[in-house]
């Protein structure tokens, strides 16, 4: 059976220059993949498979786990040499991030980001490291940014280039600050919030500009997806040329497929040349010279040997900034043992700060986080856990400050909720310079005392409502509100107002209703026959009846009873 040629092309709905090369596949009914490649905008996937009398289709497969699959073969049982696939131009997503999609499953997509608990107080920095630095130091997050765009749902900031090592420290939903490496070009920090399956929303951190094909590498790493990695890389493509042989025109997804290959332990596609010579044309990279020292190692040394290198290759890592994605942990772990092993004392210091960023490793998608003050001050997490459970929350912010009354009317009738907050502004707690700090509120031209307002409001009425609920549960209360329903309809029905449905009520009262009510007693008269003596009382209760009953006999009394005409 002979083979048959298959076309593949991308077309991409918008901007075409951040959409990455792409893994095609031809499989058959049972998902197994016959043959695969890369397709792009700009190269079609060139495939040959074999026709087969069953059902065959065309797949292909995003970064964000969404896959489109088209079927070889009509209705009329013609088969297709072309097949044409068209992506992006997500109609719920603004312009400034459809570069996003690819790695973003828009379906996922959470409610307003700032009603989740938290980001009222969110807060981002950037920090740089030059290499002859010996620390890293903050600088103003405005210098840099060129815009920041935003909705209701989501905020991003763009950022210009640098020529230096730069991370960036935010706080946005927990009292962690967050460290994320970023790329030396131009930036995009997308902040969005995503639901996860349990149905909660939660800000997350996506950074972009590395390289569209690196950042598409690396999501089907940190997914596993291995096959999808090896469609894009197959050897007789372009693409991987372009990425193993000629790894000048894009590093970083040079960098990228190294990681892939490493994994892999491909060697005969990952030589140790190539990798010096990565290491050595790009040491802005700090992620190569650690693929560079893992390979080595894995290609086999003395234990020594490896010591030494671990340890020095960490040492001159943190010297130029830290690793740009998260893929470096499974480095960082293999080498950190090692190094721990070497005689050169003086690196112990590196050691233990690698050692820490571990313990406190918090990944941004496929970049490279940690939890931390700053780029070298990594927070060990289980001192901070303990730090979160022994605060009080916002309304402890300055207890001797004083503090005026805010009524926030809950909508649920007449509770007020009374909230006390500081006149003064309310200090922002930051590590590093507040003046050089960009704060959510601020991007949202929001008053940070109302803030407080809100969440305290927020709070309030999330409580009330749960008490509701549990009162909603009360049977005695259900047929209460049963009945005023019920009761509500008939005055409508009759156009009786309450008063008058009080009023209507008493009258048909035998006992009049209410404590300021009282009965009125008939009169009675008695007569005396023997002395024609009358006696007038209120009710039977009477002192002087009661003598008389006592005196005539009680029967005789009650036959003296004057009649009423």
């Amino acid at each position: 059976m002979r083979y048959s040629h298959l076309q593949i092309h991308l077309r991409v709905q918008g901007k075409q220059d951040y959409y990455p090369t792409l893994p095609a596949s031809v499989v058959d009914a049972t998902g197994h993949v016959l043959t695969s490649g890369p397709v792009s905008v700009h190269d079609p996937a060139e495939l040959w498979y074999k026709r087969r009398t069953e059902p065959l289709f065309v797949r292909l497969v995003l970064p964000n786990g969404i896959t489109q699959t088209k079927a070889l073969r009509d209705d009329n049982h013609t088969w297709h040499d072309e097949i044409t696939f068209i992506v992006g131009g997500c109609p719920n997503t603004f312009e400034w991030m459809q570069w996003s999609i690819v790695r973003l499953d828009s379906r996922k997509q959470g409610g307003p980001i700032l009603e989740q608990p938290g980001m009222w107080d969110a807060w981002f920095q950037l920090w740089e490291k030059s290499e002859y630095s010996k620390d890293w130091c903050q600088v103003s997050i405005e210098r840099y940014l060129r815009e920041v765009p935003h909705s209701q749902n989501a905020i991003q900031l763009e950022m210009n280039g640098a020529s230096c090592a730069r991370a960036l420290v935010l706080r946005l939903d927990s009292d962690m600050p967050q460290v994320v490496a970023l790329p030396y070009n131009n930036a995009s920090v997308l902040i969005i919030g995503l639901r996860d399956p349990s149905g909660i929303d939660a800000p997350q951190v996506l950074i972009g500009g590395y390289s569209p094909d690196a950042e598409t590498i690396l999501e089907f790493l940190r997914a596993n997806a291995l096959e999808s990695i090896e469609s894009m890389l197959e050897p007789r493509s372009n693409f991987a040329h372009k990425l193993l042989q000629d790894k000048f025109s894009d590093p970083v997804a040079a960098t990228a497929a190294a990681y892939y290959l490493l994994r892999k332990r491909d060697w005969e596609r990952l030589p140790a040349e190539w990798l010096d010579t990565l290491a050595e044309r790009f040491a802005w990279i700090p992620d190569a010279g650690l693929i560079n020292a893992s390979s080595r190692i894995a290609r086999g040394m003395t234990f020594n040997e490896a010591a030494d290198l671990a340890s020095s290759t960490l040492a001159n890592m943190l010297q130029k900034g830290i690793p740009l994605f998260a893929e470096a942990n499974f480095l960082l772990s293999d080498l950190l043992p090692l190094a721990e092993k070497a005689k050169q004392r003086e690196e112990m210091k590196a050691i233990e700060t690698i050692r820490m960023m571990l313990a406190s490793s918090y990944p941004a998608g496929v970049s490279f986080g940690f939890v931390g003050n700053n780029p070298s001050a990594p927070i060990d997490i289980q001192r901070a856990l303990l730090e979160v459970e022994n605060k009080q929350g916002y309304r402890n912010i300055v207890e001797q400050s004083s503090v005026r009354n805010i009524t926030v009317s809950t909508g649920l009738g007449p509770e007020i909720a009374s909230l006390a907050i500081k006149e003064s502004n309310v200090p922002h707690k930051v590590p590093g310079n507040a003046k050089k700090t960009l704060f959510l509120a601020k991007v949202f031209g929001i008053n940070p005392n109302l803030l407080y307002v809100y969440e305290n409001a927020l709070m309030e009425l999330k409580s009330l409502e749960k008490k509701i609920a549990v009162l909603e549960q009360d049977e005695e209360i259900r047929n209460a509100l049963e009945f005023k329903k019920k009761t509500d309809a008939l005055m409508a029905e009759y156009n009786i107002t309450p008063g008058k449905l009080i009023h209507m009520i008493l009258s048909w009262s035998l006992i009049p209703a209410g404590p300021n009510f009282r009965s009125t007693r008939l009169l009675k008269v008695y007569r005396n026959p023997k002395t024609g003596e009358e006696m007038k009382v209120h009710g039977g209760n009477d002192k002087a009846l009661d003598s008389w009953k006592e005196k005539y006999g009680k029967g005789n009394v009650e036959n003296w009873l004057v009649p009423k005409h």
